[in-house]
C-alpha cells in the first residue's frame, strides 16, 4: 500500500499536481511508517522543485509523528552534508549557494585564473532524464541568443562525470528574495529593480523566450548593486534555431511558482508575453509590500486561489507611502484579464520610467 502511494504522489506531482500527502493516508489510523514514507517522497519532490522543507512544517502537519519526523529530517541532512562535493576541473568548488529545479549553484573559484565565479550543475538524480538535461543544455543558450546585458551572462558550458555544467558571472550582491528577508525595499530601489528586469525580459522575449519562473530568487545583483534576470530553465523557446523540435514541458502542466504566476498560467494555459507581464508586477508588488501578490501557504492552496479568481489586495493597502500612481501601475500589471496588463514587458518599463521621472 505504501509503495503505491508514493507512486501516486510522485505521478500525480510529474502531472503538475502538488496533491497532499493528507489525502493519501487513510485517516488516523493509517501506517506511521507509510506516513514517514510518503514524508520523505514529498520532501526529495519538494528539494528537486527547489525548495528547502523544514521539519518543523511536517511536524505541525503531523504531531502524533513529531519524534520520527525530527529523526527522519536530522539523517536526512545528514546524508545530505556527507554528500561528496562534485570536482570539476578547473574550478574548485567552495561552498553551494543554492538549489532549483534543474540545478544546484556553488560559488567556485578557477585554478588558473583565481576568479571567483559561480557553477551551476544539473542535480545527480537527474543526470539520466533526457528532458532535464536539454532544458538545462538550452538554459545555457538563452544568454548567448537573447544577448542583454541584464540576463546573468554564461561564460563556460562543460561536462563533467555527473552530467552538464554551466560556469556564470558571480553574482556576489545576492538575490531580491534574500533582501525581502528583511522586508519591503525602498520605493526607488524597486521601481528600478523592475524598470531592469522588464528590458531583459523584453530582450527575452523578442528572441523567441517566455521565462515563465520570474520571482525574487531569479533577481540577481551584483557587487555594485545593478540587478539581473537569471534561471531560465523552466523557459518556453520558440525562436527558430533555439529550440527546434524541442519541448520542455507537457501542454497544459502547470509551470512556474504559484505566488508569481498569472491565473491563466495557473489554469494551465499555453505559454505568452502577458504572463511574463503578470510575474514583473507580482515582482514589483512584492518589493513595495515585502510579500507577493497571492500565498496561501502552500503551492497547492495557492495554485487553487490563483484558479479561484479574485485581486490582491493593492500594494497602497499594504504600505501607505506607495504613491497612487504606481499602485495603479502595479494593479494594472496584476489585471486577472491578460488584455487589460500592459501589452509588452517593454510598455511596463517605459510606464514605471515615465512614472519615476514625474515621482
Amino acid at each position: 500500500m505504501t509503495d503505491r502511494a508514493v507512486a501516486k504522489l510522485r505521478a500525480r506531482w510529474a502531472a503538475g499536481e502538488r496533491v497532499a500527502i493528507e489525502s493519501l493516508v487513510a485517516g488516523p489510523k493509517a501506517d506511521p511508517d507509510g506516513v514517514l514514507d510518503l514524508i520523505y517522497a514529498e520532501v526529495l519532490l519538494r528539494e528537486q522543485a527547489g525548495e528547502r522543507p523544514h521539519a518543523a512544517e511536517y511536524v505541525a502537519r503531523f504531531p502524533a509523528l513529531a519524534g520520527p519526523i525530527r529523526t527522519q529530517f536530522e539523517v536526512h541532512e545528514a546524508i545530505r552534508a556527507d554528500t561528496a562535493t562534485p570536482e570539476i576541473p578547473g574550478y574548485r568548488l567552495v561552498r553551494e549557494l543554492g538549489r532549483g529545479g534543474l540545478g544546484e549553484v556553488h560559488e567556485a573559484v578557477e585554478e588558473r585564473t583565481g576568479e571567483r565565479v559561480a557553477v551551476k550543475l544539473l542535480r545527480a538524480e537527474l543526470a539520466a532524464d533526457g528532458g532535464a538535461r536539454r532544458r538545462f543544455e538550452i538554459e545555457a543558450r538563452v544568454g548567448v541568443v537573447v544577448g542583454h546585458p541584464g540576463i546573468v551572462p554564461v561564460r563556460t558550458v562543460g561536462e563533467w562525470a555527473g552530467g552538464p555544467y554551466l560556469v556564470l558571472r558571480l553574482m556576489e550582491g545576492g538575490s531580491l528574495a534574500d533582501r525581502l528577508q528583511r522586508g519591503a525595499i525602498p520605493i526607488p530601489e524597486a521601481v528600478q529593480v523592475v524598470i531592469a528586469a522588464s528590458g531583459a525580459v523584453h530582450a527575452a522575449h523578442a528572441a523567441g523566450v517566455i521565462h515563465r519562473d520570474l520571482k525574487p530568487a531569479n533577481m540577481l545583483f551584483d557587487a555594485a548593486g545593478r540587478s539581473y534576470v537569471a534561471d531560465f530553465g523552466m523557459a518556453k523557446l520558440a525562436a527558430p534555431g533555439v529550440a527546434e523540435g524541442f519541448t520542455p514541458t507537457a501542454s497544459g502542466a502547470v509551470i512556474g511558482t504559484p505566488a508569481f504566476m498569472a491565473p491563466e498560467q495557473a489554469a494551465g494555459a499555453a505559454p505568452a508575453v502577458a504572463q511574463d507581464v503578470y510575474a514583473l508586477g507580482a515582482l514589483l508588488y512584492a518589493a513595495l509590500t515585502g510579500r507577493p501578490p497571492h500565498d496561501e501557504g502552500s503551492y497547492l492552496a495557492t495554485l487553487l486561489r490563483l484558479r479561484a479568481g479574485g485581486p490582491a489586495p493593492r500594494p497602497r493597502r499594504l504600505r501607505r507611502d506607495v504613491p497612487p500612481g504606481l499602485d495603479d501601475v502595479c494593479a494594472r500589471a496584476l489585471s486577472a484579464d491578460p488584455d487589460a496588463r500592459h501589452p509588452s514587458a517593454a510598455a511596463l518599463a517605459d510606464t514605471l520610467s515615465a512614472w519615476s521621472g514625474t515621482a
